[in-house]
């Protein structure tokens, strides 16, 4: 009896592990939106899609589903990419919107969910580009926790690989502002890396470019504050 007990329980667990498990999209607290608010977004917010990606911008979301199926977000100005990898890191597929303010995606199966920070909403992007669902999301203690979390995700583990997103400018990381990653990395079980993204030396060269103008701008304005201030404490020393 025993040994039937085990069997059962044995092909229990073989067969819960041969069943694809799909990412989980975050469990926010949320309310629903009218027909008229959805319909309202859909307008406001259309979407394309992206045959290709051509843009050399830094990475500002990103996930990993069962399947290794890589999801990035990239940002210029106020158009969003969110595009879709295989593990090889060979394009997919994409789409693009417009938006302002912050934007973070996430796998919810083989749907993208994308949380818009300006007006609080969480909407479902199915696989053929056409949003699916929209959720507000409450500004409460708990939502905050998970918004930042969403935000703050760096590194996904499927399979014993790890893929993460990263800088790696040395002392210039310190002035990476939030979500900015210039590296997509793949780590397999034994600690091998493979760099599947890397736009490190063009991230170091505008990061340097902003640093030379900020100082710049700074000893400009320091100039034609004080310059006046020290010419008249001369003429005052001449009296």
């Amino acid at each position: 009896m025993k040994n039937v007990l085990s069997l059962i329980i044995a092909f229990t667990v073989i067969i819960s592990m041969s069943i694809t498990t799909f990412a989980a999209p975050t469990p926010f607290i949320v309310d629903p939106l009218t027909e008229e608010e959805q319909a309202t977004i859909i307008k406001n917010v259309p979407v394309k899609k992206i045959e290709n990606l051509d843009w050399t911008n830094p990475i500002q979301s990103f996930d990993v589903n069962e399947d290794e199926m890589i999801l990035l977000l990239f940002n210029r100005s106020d158009e969003y990419a969110v595009c879709v990898y295989n593990s090889d890191f060979e394009f997919q597929y994409g789409f693009s919107f417009n938006a302002y303010g912050t934007v973070a995606c996430e796998w919810s199966g083989n749907d993208i969910m994308v949380f818009f920070v300006r007006s609080d909403i969480y909407a479902k992007l199915d696989i053929n580009g056409q949003w699916a669902e929209f959720y507000r999301v409450p500004l409460t203690a708990e939502n905050n926790r998970l918004i930042n979390s969403l935000f703050d995700k760096e590194e996904v583990s499927i399979k014993n690989i790890r893929y993460k997103i990263q800088n790696d400018m040395g002392i210039l990381n310190l002035l990476q502002v939030d979500n900015n990653h210039s590296q997509l990395i793949k780590i397999d079980k034994n600690n091998n890396e493979t760099i599947l993204y890397d736009i490190n030396r063009l991230q170091t060269t505008r990061t340097l470019l902003e640093l030379f103008f900020t100082i710049g701008f700074a000893f400009t304005v320091l100039v034609v504050v004080f310059k006046p201030i020290i010419q008249e404490r001369k003429k005052n020393r001449k009296k």
